[in-house]
């Protein structure tokens, strides 16, 4: 009947809307806040991550629309991450919420592999992952957890993020590969204004809500 597809619309975020809540109730029942740390594997911890894990990979595509949009943001804030002002966050591959940091007008390409846990001699290693302001991660990248990203560092599609030591924490780097090699120089494009870029205007986020 015609009427179901003027009701589609509402259906579809019904779906999005009942999910995330699902997610977000369960995981903080079952796991709440999760820490950096040593945890046995198995274990009691191991076992409720795993489950939580396995929730929201089976709950992805129902979730998907949440990002690459404005919702993405305080989406992430409720499953645990911390995250700045204006930032861009696209569907990842892992991200274990709890334990990274995005910095503030920071951008999160797709499919990225972030803070992955060491399993090693029956032990489950979690460290916190960080990024500073304005950090540009590339499609399908890799970070491997306890780092630190400092200001304006950019990280290219497909590569793997170098350690904290060759990082060094100094600002506005480019790397690119894997193992990341460090870029001397990269084209910059200053013909773009903040109003369309890290500052918009109200209007312009309305615009995305809608």
């Amino acid at each position: 009947h015609y009427t179901d597809y003027l009701l589609a619309p509402a259906y579809s975020v019904l779906l999005v809307v009942t999910a995330c809540i699902m997610v977000l109730a369960v995981k903080w029942t079952v796991l709440g806040r999760v820490r950096p740390g040593v945890y046995d594997a198995p274990g009691f911890f191991s076992l409720r991550k795993w489950f939580i894990d396995k929730l929201l990979d089976l709950q992805k595509d129902a979730i998907m629309p949440v990002y690459d949009t404005l919702y993405a943001r305080p989406w992430c804030i409720g499953l645990g991450m911390k995250c700045g002002p204006r930032c861009e966050i696209a569907l990842p591959a892992r991200l274990p919420y709890d334990l990274f940091e995005l910095g503030e007008e920071g951008f999160l390409a797709s499919d990225n592999s972030i803070g992955l846990p060491i399993r090693r001699n029956g032990k489950l290693k979690l460290e916190q992952t960080v990024t500073g302001k304005r950090v540009f991660i590339g499609n399908n990248s890799v970070i491997p957890q306890g780092r630190s990203i400092p200001d304006d560092t950019l990280l290219g599609a497909l590569s793997v993020c170098p350690t904290t030591e060759q990082l060094g924490g100094i600002p506005n780097q480019s790397w690119l590969g894997s193992p990341a090699f460090k870029m001397p120089a990269r084209q910059r494009f200053e013909q773009f204004d903040k109003e369309h870029t890290y500052k918009p205007t109200f209007r312009l986020y309305v615009e995305r809500l809608v």
